[in-house]
């Protein structure tokens, strides 16, 4: 999904595997998968985020939906 979405890409930024795993291990960053599901479906992943908490604020970093 990081690799193929385009509609709603906060970045333009594509991530190589050796990147994402280098995220994934960075405990400074916090990481969500929003997933949707309604009365019709369930719909899986629709999108993620990578946040930055700063002592007063959050530093969205990237975001993909």
């Amino acid at each position: 999904m990081v690799q193929r979405t385009n509609q709603l890409n906060f970045s333009g930024r594509k991530y190589s595997e050796v990147e994402l795993a280098e995220i994934q291990a960075n405990s400074e960053l916090e990481k969500y998968v929003p997933r949707c599901r309604d009365k019709y479906g369930v719909y899986g992943t629709i999108g993620f985020a990578i946040v930055r908490p700063t002592p007063h604020s959050l530093q969205i970093l990237d975001f993909k939906s």
